[in-house]
């Protein structure tokens, strides 16, 4: 098992990721399909509450019932598997297709989470260092047909960061994603309240930011008084000019860098806080 996951970002700051194992992916895996399979259900329930299984098509299994009394029984029994074929495929089908679209909308949703990955705290990550894009959740997922053959199943084990051959093509993996402990900075920043930001930062602008961003920030802001001025401000002239382009923020003055990152780190805690 790979210790930790690095990749650099294009911002140049290095971001270091536990590789989530193999055991945990799997139940992540079966939680996900265990809701799959009750969601499937409850629709197929009420798709025939509703009736959008038709009056025709009840009719016409009727009567197919009824003519079966003057077939053979070698011919019911033939009659019955074919019967039992298709509902069987109309099954996989459906799953397949269910299962296609819950990890798909989940993990853009959720930026690289679905409720199983939620649940045990695991995330998908791009492994060049940019943001997780639908392109890449879409390939990652439409390969799963290929991952769930037997013999595919050992390809993570034999990969360097327990990529499935979906992630491989993608340019994903699964990643450790739980809460630290909280930091010196964060207990530092955790008190900071909107009247005391001299910037703000709604929901929308949030999400605009990658996970990576505020990593990097409370790296960057843990090792701060370590740093010579040459160096804060090469992270700065690094950080701050990419996020204010994501965001779509007015940039700040080069003197209040620091605190622009500082008011931005505390916005996403209380959005953390709010939503746990």
């Amino acid at each position: 098992m790979v210790a930790s996951l690095e990749f650099e970002t294009p911002e140049n700051i290095r971001v270091a990721y536990e590789p989530a194992g193999m055991g945990t992916r799997y139940l992540a895996w079966f939680l996900d399909n265990i809701l799959i399979t009750v969601m499937i259900f409850v629709m197929f329930f009420l798709s025939i509450l509703l009736g959008v299984v038709t009056e025709t098509v009840v009719r016409q299994a009727a009567q197919s019932l009824q003519g079966l009394e003057n077939v053979a029984p070698e011919k019911q029994s033939e009659v019955g598997l074919r019967v039992l074929q298709y509902l069987i495929g109309l099954s996989i089908l459906v799953w397949g297709l269910g299962s296609f679209v819950y990890y798909t909308c989940f993990e853009l949703w959720l930026r690289g989470q679905t409720f199983g990955k939620w649940m045990l705290g695991l995330r998908v990550v791009r492994i060049d260092g940019f943001a997780l894009d639908p392109s890449a959740i879409f390939v990652r997922n439409i390969f799963r047909v290929i991952d769930q053959i037997p013999a595919m199943w050992v390809v993570p084990f034999m990969s360097k960061r327990s990529q499935r051959f979906g992630d491989m093509v993608a340019g994903t993996t699964v990643v450790v994603d739980r809460p630290e402990k909280l930091s010196s900075v964060r207990d530092a920043i955790a008190e900071f309240g909107t009247v005391d930001a001299l910037f703000t930062f709604d929901s929308l602008k949030l999400k605009r930011a990658r996970p990576q961003d505020f990593q990097a920030i409370e790296k960057i802001l843990e090792r701060w008084d370590k740093l010579t001025e040459t160096q804060r401000n090469a992270l700065l002239d690094q950080m701050v000019p990419p996020l204010v382009e994501r965001l779509k923020t007015d940039p700040p003055a080069t003197e209040e860098r620091v605190v622009f990152l500082k008011d931005l780190l505390a916005a996403e805690y209380r959005r953390q806080h709010r939503n746990l």
